[in-house]
């Protein structure tokens, strides 16, 4: 295991028992909840990242990449916690979950079953890692992935 694989993957245990502490401080209030939600998305996303560089073989590094597909909900569950925290008047209105969501599983279920967004992981010399496709379907992935944010 590379030294940055370790600090990606003490960083990413880091957080999660951040994410414990603080839903274990007030497991009823809603913040807590999504704040967990958040640092449990994210810390699987890396978790998943780190077992992908640390293969042994192309089959296993792909199954990690499959199992990592899931940051599409990362993404939004960043973006709904925010709004939250913030106390922003859209989230008041429940269509937002489905504007934010429906595009979220879609993107996450088209990464899981096909490589239109990422290919299969290439051996690099840190360990295996997933390429961009270069499709229409990664190009809309990526554009939805930085306007969530701003």
């Amino acid at each position: 295991m590379n030294v940055f694989t370790l600090v990606s993957l003490i960083a990413a245990l880091t957080c999660l028992s951040l994410g414990f502490l603080v839903l274990y401080m007030n497991r009823k209030s809603t913040i807590n909840r999504l704040f967990f939600w958040v640092v449990l998305t994210g810390f699987i996303y890396s978790f998943t990242t780190v077992m992908m560089w640390n293969s042994t073989d192309p089959q296993t590094a792909s199954l990690w990449n499959k199992a990592g597909t899931m940051w599409p909900l990362f993404v939004v569950a960043t973006l709904n916690f925010a709004l939250v925290y913030t106390d922003n008047k859209w989230i008041k209105n429940k269509f937002h979950y489905l504007a934010l969501y429906v595009p979220a599983a879609a993107l996450w279920l088209v990464d899981l079953t096909t490589d239109y967004i990422n290919t299969a992981p290439v051996l690099q010399y840190w360990g295996y890692n997933d390429q961009a496709s270069g499709t229409w379907i990664y190009g809309i992935s990526t554009f939805w992935s930085a306007l969530l944010p701003i």
